[in-house]
């Protein structure tokens, strides 16, 4: 648009003069528009040739009656509209006969309206008017005052309408036509079932009309003061119905009025809520260095409308904070990208709930992932194109097609281009373990100008997997990749000290391999096998090993005949794992020991029948978990966790076979120190790691046990007791280290199955009563409890099942102690609620009697079957591919569980299962299903339904009580959530109130959310219901 060069002023001047004899020529209109063109046509020299004849024809010194004028004109403002739109509402008259705008009837209706602008403009920095008949213009166009789908339009003239003192400068007649009309669109709009669309403006637009008439109580007449009284009495909205009362204390009431008006019930935080209003509609309101002023805080009223109290406030404000990042930038104020992005957030949150008045506390503690989801969206908007492109490739750095395949499916995760460009780093700090030296940190490893080699992107590849799962403990749900770069360094050092070495041997003339020497070929063989199926640190040092064993044979050298023999050792290792392309080398030097020897490798055997290195540990597991009768069992699925257990104590069964064959170890030591005696090793259900493998010492002759012994974490063996149950399978060592295994024909038990024992280096609870806090459990007030929870590990334990565990004070003192098995299990166990008859809170759980329970559990079933089926395919899945669908399972049911909602609020509640709810809780206890029938349910409830799914699935699950607290650990209130424990042996905060499935426990939701915190005494409640 041009420059104003022009002056409006001037402009509005010549038509004054040229209609001052009552009269607009052609010529008149010509001289006008001339001067109008000169430099280009503006709105505003448009609007002030609108204001000219407007005047002229309010002042009656302007005729548009006759032919002549009235086409001089509709030529004038004609040839204006067709450059910059006049400030003209074109609906409000009909058009000629042949179809063009009728400008003297515009014009004649402005006049005729009398519009009175308002002082202040609105918060959009619109001109705001009020005519005669009480109809409201914005930048002189009218806007229609109807409340049931007010526009946007609509909504930024009421709130003008509502800024301070900004209608007493109304004529009388404006006032009175003014308030008529917004008592009737108010009570029309009131009037409107509260679920129907656009809730999120009609409440607004009724709490900004209320403000507006509350700034005129005193000239309020008999008929506004009674619907205000409605409004105060019946609306849902508290900053509405404090408006209201607000108009009420200041309006004439007679004495019926005045009656009505003192039985009015309370709005909660009546005084704050409008202390945050009149400082938000003065543009005064603000949160640290953020201010709220112009649209931002039109969209902060028109939000405040649904604050449940101060607290709801507080919330919405902090809300707004966090998306004034979403564009970062020197500003002190909101985007018009922030601002629609908030609305249409909070357009949404309020539509899709049934309530009205809102803490807001999901919507701010939820800000940061939706704000970030953006700026997510946007970064993945950027490389996509690039990532499917031939060839592919992430800013710069080139990919294979497969490689970019999965950065493809990792990407939307990220949090912005910052983050891309941090895992391009990653990338180029996973190729580093083939370069001579590693690239640094600081300022960071340089895109590799090639696609990284295989085992290189496997190694990134299965970090940046893992690292997904990070997600969760993420405050704003998105990954920045700063923090993997320096995990993935450590790992890549670690092999990079192993590997560089052997690469630059590799490449010397002649090549070697720690004192081996190699013919070209062979060189050229393993360095291909470490850029391609290269594992870990272990599989350098496994390769070496098993080359030595070779070169032994063919006097230290690895060329012709023993390359080959070597070679087709390691193709037929690698093809006993086709699935897998990456490779430990483990056993490689076992194998080679007795290829040299030209024997055959002996084979591990399972109930007699020798079993391929590959298939093993998974027949094991099927066999175990085959052994159990699934329904003698609590659930089906504790057979396949039964294998599964077993599938892990084999593989250590493995190890210790491995130290039986050099001599080494418990079997070795418990040989010698009983000869003529056999040696079982016996793998236990028991919950500890002491435990897990025991060492039985028998009598060939009888068969008899002679003793039975436990190992600690430190080697050092003891007498065990008897009777720990249940014995999944027993192994003996053959003379070459092969493993022997038993399973029995039908196991039994009672015991729960935990997901994973207790061993060195889990992240566990500790209980710890701290003498130097004092209890603070006072709304609004900085939480405070003796009975804390921290986060211990376990360092050690010994064969008589003491454990040592490592935890730091609330100080900060780092601190050890042993404690017994019974105190892990106390503080970390799974809770356990019998379908079949227990009791929780108010509710009793019985599926034999209350149907609406049953059904609830058994339409879960197909969720469950989808993600954990019970047919023996958990018992051989990796901890990692189990722990993935066991959160995918925890999403899907919680999803499920979400029908069960909270309750809306006694006193305003039209909600029929809301009231069944009210009743219920009168009642001492009542069954769980009544909940199920009615879906309404507060934490506890939602806690127990979610904690019988996940107990129904499979998944360990451990009720939590404590205290629900704000960002800055002010007291909420009491809460009850669970934690869960999955296959990779970590634990997560899992919230079905909050809708929070699965965050890390102590990394995500103890120590960064910290909105929750156990209180041990209030969990201990459930002490009764504890496994095992």
């Amino acid at each position: 648009m041009p420059s104003v060069k022009n002056d409006p002023t001037a402009l509005r001047a010549l038509v004054s003069q040229r209609v001052s004899d009552k009269c607009l020529s052609q010529a008149d209109a010509n001289e006008v528009l001339a001067q109008a063109a000169r430099d280009g046509i503006t709105a505003q020299e448009g609007a002030a040739v609108v204001d000219g004849l407007v005047e002229a024809l309010e002042k009656d010194s302007l005729d548009l009656t006759g032919v002549e004028q009235q086409a001089a004109t509709h030529s004038l403002l004609g040839a204006l509209d067709a450059q910059s739109p006049l400030p003209l509402d074109k609906s409000a008259a009909a058009p000629l006969p042949d179809g063009t705008v009728n400008y003297s009837k515009l014009l004649a209706l402005q006049a005729e309206a009398k519009t009175q602008r308002l002082a202040t403009s609105s918060f959009g920095g619109a001109a705001v008017g009020v005519d005669k008949r009480g109809e409201l213009t914005l930048d002189r166009r009218r806007v229609p005052l109807e409340l049931g789908h007010p526009t946007e339009a609509t909504l930024e003239a009421l709130w003008t309408l509502a800024r301070p003192a900004q209608l007493s400068g109304l004529s009388e007649v404006g006032a009175k036509a003014l308030q008529q009309r917004l008592v009737e669109a108010v009570g029309s709009a009131a009037a409107t079932p509260v679920q129907d669309p656009d809730k999120f403006k009609r409440l607004a637009a009724i709490c900004a009309g209320t403000a507006a008439l509350s700034e005129v109580a005193a000239q309020w007449s008999p008929q506004t003061v009674n619907a205000m009284l409605q409004i105060a009495e019946e609306s849902p909205n508290p900053m509405t119905r404090a408006l209201a009362r607000r108009g009420l204390d200041a309006a004439p009431l007679d004495e019926a009025q005045r009656a009505r008006r003192d039985v009015l019930p309370e709005v909660e935080d009546a005084e704050e809520l409008l202390e945050a209003f009149d400082k938000t509609r003065s543009e005064k309101a603000g949160i640290g260095v953020l201010s709220f002023e112009g649209p931002a805080a039109e969209l902060t009223l028109s939000a405040m409308t649904f604050a449940s109290g101060s607290a709801g406030v507080a919330n919405l404000l902090e809300t707004f904070k966090e998306w004034d990042q979403l564009e970062k930038g020197p500003d002190q104020t909101f985007s018009k990208e922030e601002l629609g992005q908030l609305r249409t957030l909070l357009e949404g949150y309020v539509q899709k709930s049934e309530q009205t008045g809102f803490l807001f506390g999901t919507l701010k503690n939820n800000a940061p992932k939706d704000r970030a989801a953006i700026a997510s969206q946007r970064a993945f908007a950027q490389i996509e194109p690039e990532l499917k492109a031939d060839p592919p490739s992430l800013q710069g750095c080139p990919l294979t097609r497969s490689q970019a395949d999965f950065i493809l499916g990792i990407a939307p995760n990220v949090r912005d281009l910052s983050a891309v460009g941090k895992m391009v780093q990653c990338l180029a700090m996973a190729q580093g373990i083939f370069k001579e030296s590693l690239p640094p940190l600081w300022p960071g490893p340089s895109a590799p100008n090639e696609p990284l080699d295989p085992a290189a992107f496997a190694l990134f590849e299965r970090v940046a997997a893992d690292y997904q799962d990070c997600i969760s403990g993420k405050a704003d749900g998105k990954l920045e990749y700063s923090d993997l770069l320096n995990d993935l360094s450590r790992e890549a050092a670690e092999i990079h000290a192993s590997l560089a070495p052997r690469l630059r041997e590799l490449k010397a003339r002649p090549p070697s391999w720690e004192g081996v020497r190699l013919s070209p070929e062979a060189a050229g063989y393993l360095e291909a096998q470490a850029r391609h199926h290269l594992r870990s640190s272990m599989s350098v040092d496994n390769l070496g090993r098993a080359l030595k064993v070779w070169s032994e044979k063919s006097g230290g050298n690895i060329e012709g005949a023993s390359f080959e023999q070597f070679r087709a050792m390691v193709e037929e290792y690698k093809a006993s794992w086709p699935k897998l392309s990456t490779f430990d080398f483990n056993k490689l030097e076992r194998i080679a020991s007795f290829k040299v020897a030209g024997k055959e490798v002996p084979l591990c055997t399972l109930n007699g029948q020798q079993t391929g290195l590959a298939e093993f540990y998974d027949k094991v597991a099927l066999s175990v978990a085959g052994a159990f009768a699934r329904d003698t069992l609590r659930h089906p699925w504790m057979a396949d966790r039964w294998g599964y257990r077993a599938k892990q104590m084999v593989e250590l069964m493995d190890v210790v076979a491995e130290q039986a064959a050099r001599g080494e170890g418990p079997v070795a030591f418990l040989s010698q120190e009983n000869p003529g005696k056999t040696v079982e090793i016996l793998a236990t259900g028991a919950d500890g790691g002491h435990e897990q493998l025991l060492y039985s010492v028998k009598d060939p002759q009888t068969g008899l046990e002679v003793s039975r012994w436990a190992q600690g974490s430190d080697g050092a063996l003891a007498p065990s007791k008897q009777g720990v149950e249940p014995i999944l399978l027993a192994a003996s060592v053959g003379k070459d280290g092969d493993l022997r295994v038993t399973v029995p024909d039908s196991i039994q038990t009672t015991r729960f199955p935990l997901q994973n024992p207790y061993t060195v280096g889990d992240k566990i609870d500790v209980h710890y009563e701290d003498d130097q806090a004092y209890e603070t459990q006072v709304e609004g007030m900085t939480f405070e409890t003796q009975w804390k929870v921290l986060e211990g590990e376990i360092t050690g334990y010994d064969a008589q099942g003491n454990y040592t565990v490592r935890f730091k004070t609330p100080r900060g003192e780092e601190k050890t102690q042993t404690v017994p098995l019974s105190t892990l299990r106390k503080a970390n166990n799974p809770h356990y609620f019998s379908p079949a008859g227990s009791s929780f809170a108010d509710v009793s759980i019985n599926v034999a009697t209350d149907e609406a329970l049953r059904t609830f559990l058994e339409e879960a079933k197909p969720i469950i079957q989808a993600h954990l089926p019970a047919d023996g395919s958990m018992a051989t899945m990796s901890p990692k591919e189990l722990a993935r669908r066991q959160k995918e399972c925890i999403e899907a049911l919680q999803g499920y569980a979400s029908r069960i909602k909270y309750p809306q609020e006694a006193e305003n509640t039209t909600d029929p299962n809301s009231k069944a709810f009210q009743a219920l809780e009168q009642t001492n206890r009542f069954p769980l299903g009544e909940l199920a029938k009615i879906q309404r349910g507060v934490c506890r409830h939602q806690c127990i339904f979610e904690h019988l799914l996940l107990q129904q699935a499979g998944i360990d699950s451990r009720l939590t009580s404590g205290a629900a607290n704000t960002s800055g650990n002010d007291f909420r209130g009491y809460h009850l959530w669970a934690e869960v424990t999955l296959a990779d042996n970590e634990r997560y905060l899992s919230d079905q109130t909050w809708h929070h499935p699965h965050i890390p426990l102590w990394s995500g939701a103890y120590s960064v959310d910290r909105q929750r915190q156990e209180m041990y005494d209030r969990t201990a409640h459930f002490d009764r219901n504890i496994v095992n």
